[in-house]
């Protein structure tokens, strides 16, 4: 009897061993400047400059397991109350913020600042943990759940220092 011809060659006959070194010295390098970036705290250099903002609201978020939420505005004033399962996004997010300053050691009951700017981004920021989300990535519903807590464009909360 004889042997079946190898129906594959060996790996090493077909890559060239300088285009491996070379794949090989790119994950390296790669690994090298992501490790910098990340100890040294440099930001992204092609970081877009920010959209203005145009309406603005101080919300705290109290957010129950089923589902159910309450969001006061900086000031302890009600603006929402929604029973269980009638505000899951709201709720969800607000028990996301909660699970960052949990571990970041940050009051639960601090407000976070949901922002409207120009070029029509809608997002929650939290100044006590630098934690911040971008609504519009969950889709229109979700953002609109947010975008009716921000005030009446005129009020007093849109006017002045939104910065």
């Amino acid at each position: 009897m004889h042997a079946a011809p190898a129906l594959h060659s060996d790996a090493r006959d077909r890559i060239p061993k300088g285009l491996l070194r070379a794949i090989g010295l790119m994950v390296l390098l790669s690994l090298v400047i992501a490790s910098y970036a990340r100890l040294t705290g440099a930001t992204p250099a092609a970081t877009p400059p920010e959209s203005p903002v145009v309406a603005a609201r101080d919300i705290v978020i109290l957010s129950q397991p089923d589902g159910a939420a309450r969001v006061l505005d900086g000031d302890g004033a009600l603006i929402l109350e929604r029973g269980a399962g009638q505000a899951g996004f709201i709720a969800g997010v607000g028990r996301a913020m909660n699970r960052v300053r949990t571990v970041d050691g940050a009051p639960a009951l601090a407000p976070a600042r949901l922002t409207l700017h120009a070029d029509g981004s809608l997002r929650l920021i939290d100044p006590q943990t630098g934690w911040r989300v971008e609504l519009k990535a969950f889709g229109k519903d979700n953002e609109a759940a947010f975008a009716a807590l921000l005030p009446p464009p005129g009020s007093a909360q849109t006017k002045g220092d939104l910065q």
